[in-house]
């Protein structure tokens, strides 16, 4: 079994509850190990130093990065660091043990680099994005503004989850442990021939993504056979690339200005919001960018129409984005 250690990566959003997830997972793989992730920010609430992160301080985190401790590291929320020990994987892909963390989008997909073949990527999100703001705000200690700065960060996570192998849909704790269970026990029984019951194999999940253009003009939304304008994303192009607006533009015969969430940390702008529908082993993802139609321009293009925000059936969240 040497070198066939299965690192399983949670990625999703803050809130979406990967590590509560963890801790049921490890109940029924005890054999199991936790990837203790080191990170800058103070500890919560039941964790543990070793078990979920191990706890330091920047002078010591830019060691680790100095020294090339770290396999990727992640500037997070309120500026925290998070990174992923360099040690605790190689050895344990050598030895065969298998590995479970909750990592960042963007160190996920280094990990995927780094580890390619033993790398097992799992998106974790409840499937209303409401459901973040709540459980985010039932650990305290958080401000409206550190709120806001989370689900706008949330927005951006969301796109990286065509990228993954598997979606898991966490609205209940105990329905979402059990998809997890069936992705560990069908990826073990593959890497390292486990028996399991074929009835319980998952097959990897197809996640569809589309694009959904909320185009404004003041008080009006542009409709194209009445309704808002809809196009398939490529696999790697619900993350908004100029493509997409190249798209529209071309079809509108002119520009248009996206709004959307804006990070330093990334080149494209985030969707004003996400839907998820389905489930396993086919999910579709609903990203709706918002775009504003030059004021000054009256025209109409042929074959759309414009109307009225009020007759115009929207997510509620959504609705309240564009009516601000």
């Amino acid at each position: 079994m040497t070198g066939d250690g299965i690192f399983f990566v949670l990625v999703g959003p803050s809130g979406a509850g990967k590590n509560t997830l963890i801790e049921r997972v490890r109940e029924f793989t005890p054999d199991m190990t936790q990837v203790p992730t080191m990170t800058t920010r103070g500890r919560r609430g039941n964790e543990q130093e070793g078990r979920e992160h191990r706890f330091v301080t920047r002078e010591r985190f830019q060691q680790a990065i100095d020294n090339g401790e770290l396999v990727e590291w992640q500037r997070v929320h309120n500026d925290d660091l998070y990174g992923t020990p360099r040690d605790v994987v190689e050895t344990a892909v050598a030895l065969g043990t298998d590995l479970i963390a909750d990592i960042e989008f963007l160190g996920a997909e280094k990990l995927r680099e780094a580890f390619p073949q033993h790398t097992v990527l799992a998106f974790v999100t409840p499937s209303d994005l409401r459901i973040l703001a709540d459980r985010i705000m039932q650990r305290g200690d958080i401000t409206p503004e550190e709120l806001a700065g989370r689900l706008n960060r949330a927005r951006f996570e969301m796109t990286f989850a065509p990228e993954c192998k598997y979606l898991v849909i966490n609205d209940t704790r105990e329905a979402a442990a059990e998809a997890l269970r069936g992705i560990v026990a069908t990826e073990r029984s593959q890497r390292h021939n486990q028996a399991i019951d074929p009835a319980e194999r998952v097959p990897a999940h197809r996640i569809d993504a589309t694009c959904t253009a909320v185009i404004q003009r003041g008080d009006d939304l542009l409709l194209r056979d009445g309704k808002l304008p809809q196009f398939r994303l490529n696999p790697h192009g619900a993350r908004f690339d100029l493509a997409a607006r190249d798209h529209l533009e071309s079809l509108l015969g002119t520009p248009l200005e996206v709004i959307g969430p804006q990070d330093d940390r990334f080149d494209y702008p985030a969707p004003s919001y996400v839907t998820v529908t389905g489930a396993a082993p086919h999910f579709s993802l609903n990203y709706y960018y918002r775009f504003i139609f030059p004021a000054g321009d009256q025209s109409t293009p042929l074959g759309w129409e414009w109307a009225p925000l009020s007759s115009v059936q929207l997510p509620d969240m959504l609705s309240e984005l564009v009516t601000s």
